[in-house]
């Protein structure tokens, strides 16, 4: 039998199924090991992003939860300090998403932002509209001359209780349920209309004909509106888009657009849609 253990073995490393790669480990569920505990960018995949949101939720409704049923009368540290403790990972997960979606969006990153949007906001009103957490952040706040609080401390609670109340704690119960369908519906609103606006901006261009209205650009950028115009299929002509470093550099350097203080119609306006020079 032992001469067959290593064939044996082999065979199994051999196996397609036994090929298969572990998936990746979550970044968002281990430590930093990071300069300053920097996100580590290059091991963020889009797909790591859903699981790390809900857990983080799940993490701080068993926060809240812990909060909300302690025995112990309310005070800063047990109420509002450890609510401001609460949901420590949701935000290091939506800090590295939001910072990406802003940045360098992507069709996965947008899927999961419409999929995740309406979420957050149902989970920041079930913070927001928990009576029996309101009640202990209103019994710190309202007992507040009789506490020892510093000037932080201070500034943190009642940075707290105005959160609560205009986060619609004193509504009654079918204005909160109003309240609840309202920012869901502008989370989604709020979703569209990035992505409307992405979309406008990625699609715009401007399409310049003639060399002498590049007058004042350097030569490098005026080399890259040549090949953007020569992908787009417009050999012979120079385009510039919304995008970093394409229209920046043309709108501080051109000379073209400084004519457009007299140009009451606007025509050689460099955001026009559509617009070309020549």
């Amino acid at each position: 039998m032992r001469s067959l253990l290593p064939l044996t073995v082999l065979v199994c490393l051999a196996s397609p199924a036994m090929a298969k790669p572990l998936p990746a480990a979550n970044p968002f569920f281990t430590p930093w090991k990071t300069p300053f505990q920097v996100p580590p960018f290059a091991q963020i995949k889009a797909e790591h992003f859903m699981p790390a949101l809900e857990k983080g939720m799940q993490q701080q409704r068993q926060e809240i939860d812990a909060i909300v049923k302690n025995p112990a009368k309310p005070t800063f540290k047990n109420t509002v300090a450890a609510l401001d403790d609460s949901g420590l990972l949701l935000g290091r997960v939506y800090n590295v998403f939001g910072l990406l979606t802003g940045a360098e969006t992507n069709d996965a990153l947008q899927a999961i932002e419409a999929k995740a949007g309406p979420m957050l906001a149902a989970h920041q009103d079930d913070i927001n509209l928990n009576e029996g957490l309101f009640q202990r952040v209103k019994a710190v706040f309202d007992g507040r001359a009789h506490q020892k609080l510093n000037a932080e401390e201070t500034t943190l609670l009642e940075k707290t209780y105005r959160r609560f109340v205009r986060g619609g704690a004193n509504l009654a119960p079918a204005q909160k349920d109003r309240l609840r369908a309202i920012n869901a519906e502008l989370s989604t609103l709020k979703i569209k209309f990035s992505d409307n606006l992405l979309k406008e901006t990625n699609s715009y261009r401007l399409v310049v004909d003639k060399k002498a209205d590049l007058a004042g650009l350097p030569e490098g950028q005026i080399h890259a509106a040549a090949e953007a115009a020569k992908k787009a299929g417009l050999e012979g002509k120079w385009v510039f888009t919304l995008k970093s470093p394409s229209i920046w550099p043309f709108l501080q350097s051109a000379e073209k657009p400084r004519a457009a203080q007299a140009d009451p119609h606007g025509l050689f306006h460099p955001l026009r849609q559509g617009r070309r020079y020549g």
